[in-house]
């Protein structure tokens, strides 16, 4: 008596085999055929970077930004130090006479000249000492500098009395010191006393001419 071949265990195999061979060639096909796309009406291959390639791809363009980055904020911190140091338009240049004898200070702003905009501290530092050889240097940075004398003479806008004519005058100061008459009383010089006398001579000196026409009240009387 003959054996019956295990017909149903072959077939079986051989489906089992066929469909694994079908899904192993589907996925195989999938990873690695390349995408083809239109390119001015002509047909490209292009390959999908992997993961990791997108990774690196990634990196790099993170570093290129943190470069440019870095440059951008030297540049501008240079540019931003430069410009500190430099002499613009808005510097000024403050002039802070004292005049000792009358606990007195003038101050006088003035604009720098124009020959010197643009300049670096040292430059105007320089500038300065040479046309200002009279003047103490007390600040000088980009905003301002600031020069400071002392003076024995009588401040500007100033009121004295003097003798003119035998009699009492008030005089006043201009901004360069220089005297201009305001007016001429009518009080002798010779009814004063000889102190009072050897005051005018010197010249009493007030700041207001309120205070002048006090001292002279006292000498009419």
């Amino acid at each position: 008596m003959r054996r019956r071949k295990p017909k149903g265990r072959i077939i079986f195999i051989c489906v089992f085999l066929l469909a694994a061979s079908f899904i192993y060639g589907y996925y195989t096909k999938d990873n690695n055929e390349e995408e083809k796309i239109t390119l001015g009406g002509k047909k490209v291959e292009e390959k999908n970077p992997t993961k990791k390639e997108k990774v690196e791809i990634s990196k790099k363009d993170t570093n290129k930004k943190i470069e440019e980055t870095k440059k951008n904020v030297e540049t501008n911190g240079d540019e931003e130090k430069i410009n500190e140091e430099l002499v613009t338009e808005k510097t000024q240049m403050v002039f802070k006479t004292h005049y000792e004898k009358y606990n007195d200070i003038k101050v006088e702003k003035k604009k720098v000249p124009k020959d010197v905009i643009g300049s670096d501290m040292d430059t105007f530092r320089e500038y300065v000492q040479n046309s200002y050889e009279n003047w103490k240097i007390r600040k000088i940075d980009k905003n301002e500098v600031e020069l400071y004398k002392n003076s024995d003479e009588i401040p500007p806008n100033y009121y004295l009395i003097k003798e003119l004519d035998e009699y009492l005058a008030v005089y006043k100061t201009d901004e360069n010191g220089k005297l201009t008459l305001v007016e001429k009383t009518d009080i002798p010089l010779n009814v004063l006393g000889e102190t009072d006398i050897g005051y005018i001579k010197a010249g009493i000196k007030k700041k207001t001419l309120e205070e002048i026409y006090s001292v002279l009240e006292d000498y009419s009387s």
